[in-house]
């Protein structure tokens, strides 16, 4: 999938958590909102619209738009690999609430936690999906194989 198709596929499924998504896919999409999101807060940096959150409307209201659409990508990415979209929730929290926890206690090597779920999510990003059907439907790698109407035209007469 290229980069264009990746952006249009993100809006077109933006609450589709059903079905794969390939590596190409995902990644297009991050670099998507790498850049589209740096350039709107460069923008709102330009126009001296930045709030005190440090973020600007524009920024802001881009990452609004494109917060589903990017976890329904990450839904559909984590199925490629046969995993349910509910581990990235689940160590999401549990991400979030050592880094909070490791910043507001002494525990300060909870933040370990945090790097572990970031690297195991990374490494799930990155692997090759399954190969062929799963659980969670067809290899997106591989075309969907059109139903044949006429075998006539298939063979020599």
């Amino acid at each position: 999938m290229g980069f264009l198709d990746a952006i249009k596929s993100g809006f077109l499924n933006y609450a589709n958590f059903r079905g794969r998504a390939s590596r190409s896919e995902l990644w297009y999409w991050q670099l998507f909102i790498l850049l589209v999101g740096t350039l709107l807060g460069l923008l709102d940096e330009a126009l001296s619209i930045v709030g005190p959150t440090g973020f600007g409307p524009l920024y802001g209201l881009f990452a609004f738009v494109s917060f589903l659409p990017g976890m329904a990508v990450v839904g559909r990415r984590l199925h490629d690999v046969n995993i349910s979209a509910k581990w990235y929730l689940v160590i999401g929290a549990v991400m979030i609430v050592s880094a909070v926890l490791a910043k507001i206690t002494p525990w300060w090597y909870l933040i370990y936690i945090t790097v572990a779920g970031m690297l195991l999510v990374l490494y799930w990003f990155l692997i090759r999906g399954t190969v062929g059907p799963n659980r969670f439907g067809e290899d997106p790698l591989i075309p969907a194989v059109l139903p044949v109407e006429d075998e006539a035209i298939w063979h020599d007469k």
